[in-house]
C-alpha cells in the first residue's frame, strides 16, 4: 500500500474527516463541537456569526449538511448564476445542503440578537437541540441534571477571572465543580442566562475594554492578557462585540 493510500485509509478512519475543516470557510466562531464526543453518524457545531457577512463561498463537504438558526434575524442572499436570491431566517429556520454542493452567500442581520447556527450531518431539529443543549444520551433517562449552587457558580467565574488568559475548557470548570461538562453547560446557562462560552467573552471583552481605556499597552499584549491567539482574533471577537476595532475603541477615550 502506498503511502497516499495509507493515508487516505486513516482519514476515512475519522468520523467526517473530509467535512470538518470545511468550516474554515466560514465567517464564523465556532462555540462547541461534538466531534471529541466519539459519535461516528454525526456531527454536530455551533457557531456565532457576525452580524453582517460579505459575499464568500461555502466549502466542499461530501456529507449532507443542515443548518439550523437558533437566535436573530437576518437577510440571507444566495447566488445563482448572476442572479441573488434573498430570504428571510429566523429562529427555527433550517437550511439544508446536499452532498457535494457548494453556495454563494452573504448576509446582513436584522436584529441585536448574535446568531447561532448548528451544522451536522443529518439531523432533524429536535435531535440537534438535544445533542448540544440537552443532558448525557446514556444517562438522560436515569440522572437528573445537576443544579448550581452559588458556591459552585462563584467557584466557576471565579476560574474564569483568574484564567481570562489562558485557554479555558468546559473540562476545566467541571473539574471546579464535580459536575459533568454536560450538566455544567445547561446548569450555567440556567443560573446566569449565558453559556459558560459566553460569560467567558464577556469577561475578557470588559477586561479588554478596560485595558484599552486605562492603559497605553499595545494591543497584542492585551490580546494576550485576555486569552487570544492572535491580535485578529482578538479584533474580530472585539469588533463582534462592541462594534468597533480596539484601536477606535481606545479613540474615544485618548484623543
Amino acid at each position: 500500500m502506498s503511502e497516499h493510500d495509507s493515508e487516505g485509509r486513516r482519514r476515512a478512519e475519522v468520523p467526517f474527516a473530509r467535512s470538518m475543516p470545511a468550516e474554515l470557510s466560514l465567517p464564523a466562531e465556532r462555540l462547541l463541537c461534538s466531534g471529541g464526543l466519539g459519535w461516528r453518524t454525526m456531527l454536530a457545531r455551533a457557531y456565532a456569526d457576525p452580524p453582517r457577512a460579505e459575499q464568500f463561498t461555502t466549502a466542499h463537504s461530501c456529507d449532507l449538511l443542515v443548518v439550523l438558526v437558533t437566535s436573530g434575524t437576518y437577510d440571507v442572499e444566495s447566488r445563482k448564476g448572476r442572479r441573488w436570491d434573498r430570504a428571510h431566517y429566523h429562529p427555527g429556520c433550517v437550511g439544508v445542503t446536499a452532498p457535494g454542493n457548494v453556495s454563494v452567500l452573504r448576509w446582513q442581520a436584522t436584529s441585536a440578537q448574535r446568531l447561532e447556527s448548528l451544522h451536522a450531518d443529518s439531523i432533524a431539529r429536535m435531535i440537534a437541540t438535544h445533542l448540544l443543549c440537552g443532558p448525557e444520551p446514556e444517562v438522560a433517562a436515569e440522572v437528573r441534571p445537576a443544579v448550581l449552587g452559588e458556591s459552585a457558580l462563584r467557584r466557576v467565574t471565579a476560574y474564569m477571572h483568574e484564567h481570562l488568559h489562558e485557554d479555558v475548557s468546559l473540562d476545566d470548570l467541571s473539574a471546579e465543580t464535580n459536575i459533568s461538562k454536560y450538566h455544567l453547560l445547561r446548569a450555567f446557562a440556567k443560573a446566569t442566562g449565558f453559556t459558560p462560552y459566553r460569560y467567558l467573552v464577556r469577561l475578557r471583552m470588559s477586561r479588554a475594554a478596560d485595558l484599552l481605556r486605562d492603559t497605553a499597552q499595545p494591543v497584542l499584549h492585551i490580546s494576550t492578557a485576555c486569552g487570544y491567539r492572535s491580535p485578529g482574533q482578538f479584533t474580530a471577537a472585539f469588533r463582534r462585540h462592541f462594534g468597533v476595532s480596539p484601536t477606535a475603541f481606545r479613540r474615544r477615550f485618548h484623543h
